[in-house]
């Protein structure tokens, strides 16, 4: 095994394999922000800002199915490289019958809270139909993890457009027939059920035959799940710094520059679709001494998206009304902090293949902790910049911690 990982790092189909993964994954946040583009221009202010609270609830329900999908991928993974396919199916149809009972407790949870926070019939309705799509992505993102663990990578793209392309259909067509901000949200339901139900048929057909096998992921899926917690609530906390301190007009302008220097996060989670089940065989193998390898091979496709944001940051005001240059300064800075932690989510993804899970999770405590006071002190002094300028500074704060840990964990590793 440790031949052929060798060749992957060296030759073409590792850089083949994060190629299609970063385009696969920007052209789906490019019809991810074509659906929000379209609705914004055929709903009224009003409906879409309905819509994006009922989008962002079922966002949050679905921020576990990540989790328990990221230590899935990691052990079907190794299964995968000991070539222990029925105890891979075993596992995964374990993982798919424990979780869909989850998704359907969170289905209630959401119907339910809709039925409270919205006054309207219509409302709680929407609420309830998009909360019907919570099993199926519980679905997709454990389906996800056996295609990942394969290295499936052009599947697992696929798989993506094809929901959003669905999701921008249906969404186009029930809007469009005067369904209004309940066909627009019904959209996600169906466009989850159409791929997870390809999925199922598919997984009916070719996975036959299944092997027992004893393995427990709770202890690796709560602290992932604490760990995903706590990196949203970074990557917004100067957001709502900003909003705190200077206003919603000021939010506005540095959401702009935000936004768009995430690009470099979203990148890095296309290229963790392909590094991790491989971090994970080496860590398994124990050839880790070639991990360092393989973090640097991955953290060179974000430079050339970071080289383009900083030579040309007026980008910002072709996309967007003239009023938001005001943020560009904000935005090259920005810019660097996402790439700084774009490269510790890639370093996050190796702690993580080598059962790393309580580091990262301390980590991220004592960085949110950190970031929260510098904002506080940054953005009444320096406002826009300010708060970029502490983003840079945190971000830099953890990929450097991160990157320390890698490299001695890397050192002390076992060698074959």
């Amino acid at each position: 095994m440790l031949e052929t990982l060798n060749a992957l790092l060296r030759n073409r189909p590792f850089l083949q394999s994060n190629l299609i993964a970063s385009a696969g994954t920007l052209f789906t946040l490019f019809l991810s922000y074509l659906f929000h583009f379209v609705m914004t221009r055929l709903l009224s202010t009003a409906d879409y800002g309905d819509l994006s609270v009922i989008v962002g609830i079922f966002a949050v329900a679905t921020i576990p199915a990540a989790s328990i999908s990221a230590a899935l991928t990691r052990e079907l993974s190794k299964l995968e490289a000991l070539k222990q396919q029925k105890k891979m199916h075993f596992l995964l149809f374990k993982y798919l019958r424990t979780v869909t009972l989850l998704s359907f407790l969170l289905f209630g949870l959401m119907a339910l809270g809709g039925w409270f926070l919205f006054d309207r019939w219509d409302l709680r309705l929407t609420a309830a139909l998009v909360a019907l799509g919570i099993p199926a992505a519980y679905y997709h993102n454990m389906a996800s993890s056996y295609f990942q663990a394969k290295e499936k990578i052009v599947v697992l793209m696929g798989l993506g457009i094809l929901r959003e392309l669905f999701r921008f259909a249906f969404a186009v067509g029930l809007v469009w027939v005067g369904w209004g901000v309940v066909g627009a949200a019904s959209s996600f339901p169906l466009g989850y059920f159409l791929v997870a139900g390809g999925v199922a048929w598919f997984f009916s057909r070719s996975l036959k035959g299944e092997e027992p096998y004893s393995l427990s992921l709770k202890r690796s899926f709560f602290l992932l799940l604490l760990t995903s917690f706590l990196s949203s609530t970074f990557m917004y906390l100067d957001l709502f710094f900003v909003k705190l301190h200077l206003g919603s007009a000021p939010a506005g302008l540095y959401n702009v520059a935000q936004v768009t220097s995430k690009l470099l996060v979203y990148l890095s989670a296309g290229i963790t679709l392909v590094m991790f089940p491989k971090s994970s065989k080496l860590s398994y193998a124990r050839h880790s001494h070639l991990l360092g390898q393989l973090v640097w091979k991955s953290s060179l496709f974000l430079m050339p998206a970071l080289a383009v944001f900083l030579v040309f940051p007026q980008l910002l005001t072709f996309f967007y009304p003239a009023e938001y240059g005001v943020a560009v300064p904000a935005f090259q800075l920005l810019s660097v902090g996402m790439f700084f932690f774009a490269v510790f989510m890639i370093l996050l993804n190796v702690m993580w293949s080598q059962h790393q899970e309580a580091f990262p999770l301390g980590l991220f405590f004592g960085g949110v902790a950190f970031h929260a006071l510098l904002l506080n002190f940054a953005v009444p002094l320096w406002q826009l910049q300010g708060a970029a300028w502490a983003t840079v500074v945190s971000s830099f704060l953890l990929l450097a911690a991160s990157a320390l840990k890698v490299h001695y964990s890397l050192r002390k590793a076992p060698k074959p």
